[in-house]
């Protein structure tokens, strides 16, 4: 077969698959929860929280307290390694739960308290509960972002699409300098595309546009994270009308700092199949043909039989 003969082939953009070698995590793992100090990651995710926020969380002492008691108990799991029993597990967050319940009993204005319970609950799986006290902290202080990226989150999981979508814009809005809200936001409009089409809250070219551009915002705010890089770099695929020329650019820059073995070679083969897609035969032929990864040798047969 010519080459001329093989647009229908290889032009749409699911003609063929290449094992992607990272790992998307779901939008609720990324959120930031479970990474050091509860009070410290509260503000380094939401540094645009109002002063009044970060103040009364340091000024209170029973507050901290029950912070490191929940830190210590996850602490020691990861320390011993799954030999915490789950009935030893259930008492000690019993405890926990309870010194938060009565705290805000106590503290009814407290915003951080409610944020901080939240993401515990999110943590162990009570996830209406969680949302419950992110709500109650929204009430209480409408501008603090990381509320809304774990309300975007909650709406998100349950298809509450049109609710999901606008938390996210009110985070990258109130945080604009958080990559990861922007990556969710992006992977919000991927995965509920249909929907979102259906209910007419986009046209297809503005959800797009609004798509590639939320995935270049969080590649652009964390430069070394290379999820966040590689997911723009495919969000090229998820459009009618890609700029596969840009799309090049991206994977090349990416093969500078790929782990040899299944990232460099699943590199390769992405800027393979973006040569087929500007009719460069032979270079994708060339860089198809250096890939020796057992894992990818159906995609890398694939695009060597597109090639010739």
């Amino acid at each position: 077969m010519s080459r001329s003969n093989r647009k229908g082939r290889y032009e749409s953009r699911w003609s063929f698959w290449i094992v992607r070698t990272v790992v998307y995590f779901s939008i609720l793992l990324l959120t930031a929860r479970g990474h050091g100090s509860e009070l410290n990651t509260i503000l380094t995710v939401s540094p645009d929280a109002s002063p009044d926020l970060q103040a009364e969380s340091f000024a209170d002492r029973k507050l901290r307290d029950i912070i490191g008691r929940q830190e210590a108990i996850f602490g020691d799991i990861e320390n011993r390694e799954g030999s915490y029993s789950q009935t030893e597990f259930d008492n000690k967050l019993q405890q926990i739960t309870h010194s938060y319940e009565e705290y805000l009993l106590q503290n009814p204005d407290k915003v951080i308290a409610y944020i901080l319970y939240g993401k515990l609950l999110y943590k162990v799986g009570q996830y209406e509960h969680a949302v419950l006290q992110f709500l109650n902290a929204d009430k209480l202080d409408p501008n603090i972002a990381v509320v809304k990226q774990q309300l975007g989150n909650y709406m998100a999981e349950n298809g509450k699409v049109e609710e999901a979508l606008g938390f996210f814009f009110q985070a990258v809005e109130l945080s604009p300098k958080t990559a990861l809200y922007y990556y969710q936001l992006g992977e919000v409009m991927h995965v509920f595309r249909s929907k979102i089409l259906t209910l007419g809250l986009f046209s297809e070219s503005e959800l797009e546009e609004s798509m590639l551009q939320t995935f270049a915002n969080a590649a652009r705010l964390a430069p070394d994270n290379r999820i966040f890089r590689f997911r723009y770099a495919e969000s090229f695929y998820d459009v009618q009308n890609p700029d596969w020329e840009a799309a090049l650019l991206l994977w090349a820059d990416l093969q500078k700092g790929a782990t040899p073995g299944l990232e460099a070679d699943a590199v390769r083969l992405h800027r393979a199949k973006v040569l087929l897609m500007l009719k460069r035969f032979d270079e994708a032929l060339d860089l198809a043909s250096i890939v020796e990864t057992p894992a990818l040798e159906t995609s890398r047969q694939e695009i060597i039989d597109h090639a010739k």
